[in-house]
């Protein structure tokens, strides 16, 4: 009976090590691309910085929803295209942000208001006051 144990302790240990091996793998992947999306970003070189941020919020699509990586990435994002004043491409960005924090946290939550004028800020910027209005209104 030992003898059969023994393999079998062996394959799960290897698996668990090559899975921590994957994992930190892409955590660092993630990392290379947000800081070199960041260093972009710092330089005005907007077109590298995008696609650096696109590959981090596609690999951090990966983590699921409650991983902080994809907060981190959407957030990037949309950041990366409000400091070139393109509001467009900032909307699915930060509605999925208010619907993961939502998911979090509850629908009344106080910590939803900095997600919520956010993209009240941007429905007004892109002159569509009847989608701000309910959002303003759950602030108050």
């Amino acid at each position: 009976m030992c003898r059969r144990a023994g393999p079998r302790l062996i394959t799960g240990l290897l698996f668990v090590f090559l899975s921590t091996l994957t994992a930190i793998a892409q955590g660092t992947s993630w990392d290379q691309q947000m800081e070199a999306g960041r260093e972009a970003t710092e330089a005005r070189r907007y077109d590298v910085a995008e696609k650096h941020l696109k590959a981090a919020l596609e690999e951090a699509e990966g983590f699921g929803s409650s991983d902080p990586r994809l907060i981190t990435s959407l957030k990037s994002l949309a950041e990366l295209y409000e400091r070139q004043g393109m509001t467009a491409p900032q909307e699915p960005l930060k509605k999925r942000l208010l619907e993961i924090r939502e998911g979090e946290l509850g629908s009344t939550h106080p910590d939803l208001v900095p997600s919520l004028l956010g993209l009240a800020w941007l429905y007004e910027e892109r002159q569509k006051p009847a989608e701000a209005l309910p959002l303003v209104k759950r602030v108050l």
